[in-house]
């Protein structure tokens, strides 16, 4: 469901506001590594080269496993006409852990799927978010109060928002070992 329609829905009557984590899985990754997030958006880090891009080169590269200087056949072409080549340096320079993601598997756990081990990074950050995403709502619904979830965030009652980003805050800190950057839409009713 796009966002536009997300936030018509209606929780016992009231508006809704859409809370989610920014760049989870990058943000995630800084918390395993132990870095704190850099100032700005995390996708910022080649100029010139559109949000989309960067990101799709980033979920490219967690699917992989691997800092992929060329695009997959699958990219779609309005990603491909940005250099992939660029994107991954300038990534990898400002991210330098870009380079170590098999570092994030347990070692048990590569031992055992080494034939599909470069999808690995990508399912344990799945696993984290679900993780972390699980406990913010647990946190809510123990307030009483309902959050429906989405791929990186939480629909509340819009008067729960602020609850929700502490929920999210304490979450995100036990399980990814961050504090991560909480956007909520719509803004003008948080």
């Amino acid at each position: 469901m796009p966002e536009r329609e997300r936030l018509k829905l209606r929780i016992s009557g009231e508006a809704v506001a859409e809370v989610d984590v920014s760049a989870s899985h990058l943000s995630i990754l800084h918390g395993l590594f132990g870095f704190p997030l850099p100032d700005g958006d995390l996708y910022s880090m080649v100029p010139g080269v559109p949000r989309g891009a960067v990101k799709a080169w980033l979920t490219i590269t967690l699917g992989r496993g691997k800092a992929k200087p060329k695009w997959s056949d699958e990219t779609p072409e309005k990603h491909r006409l940005h250099d992939a080549g660029l994107i991954c340096a300038k990534m990898v320079e400002a991210y330098p852990f870009l380079t170590k993601l098999d570092e994030i598997v347990p070692a048990d756990v590569r031992a055992a799927h080494s034939k599909g081990a470069h999808s690995l990074p990508s399912l344990v950050l799945q696993g984290i978010e679900a993780k972390a995403l699980t406990g913010a709502m647990e946190v809510l619904r123990n307030r009483g109060i309902l959050a429906l979830p989405t791929h990186d965030g939480l629909i509340v009652p819009a008067s729960a928002a602020e609850e929700a980003k502490e929920a999210f805050k304490g979450s995100f800190g036990y399980f990814a070992k961050i504090q991560p950057r909480l956007d909520v839409e719509p803004k003008e009713r948080v």
